[in-house]
């Protein structure tokens, strides 16, 4: 199955004088399979600790890696991408509605 994540949304505010200070993201993932086309989605507000005035890096200059490592980290810990690939499995267990040919009229 593939994960993904579809969503990574930084708010910011201004913080003890630090400008545009990433207070929480929005995370998402998806897990599809691929085979089915089914998928799952978990998705939550993450906040963030107030940054350390001496280490902190302005908006503009955090990478991809930053937020990437938050993200996996916390849907990790949620354990989101076995809950999806559960919610999955469930599904395709499931008994489908199928026609018959001979019904198409």
């Amino acid at each position: 199955m593939k994960q993904t994540f579809s969503r990574i949304e930084p708010k910011v505010a201004d913080v003890g004088g630090m400008k545009d200070v990433v207070i929480s993201l929005t995370i998402g993932l998806s897990v599809t399979d691929e085979k089915s086309g089914l998928s799952a989605n978990r998705d939550a507000v993450v906040p963030l600790p107030d940054p350390d005035p001496d280490g902190f890096t302005p908006f503009e200059q955090l990478g991809e890696d930053w937020a990437m490592e938050i993200a996996e980290r916390e849907a990790q810990a949620r354990g989101w991408a076995e809950e999806c690939k559960a919610e999955i499995l469930t599904r395709l267990a499931k008994p489908k509605a199928k026609a018959f040919a001979w019904a198409n009229g």
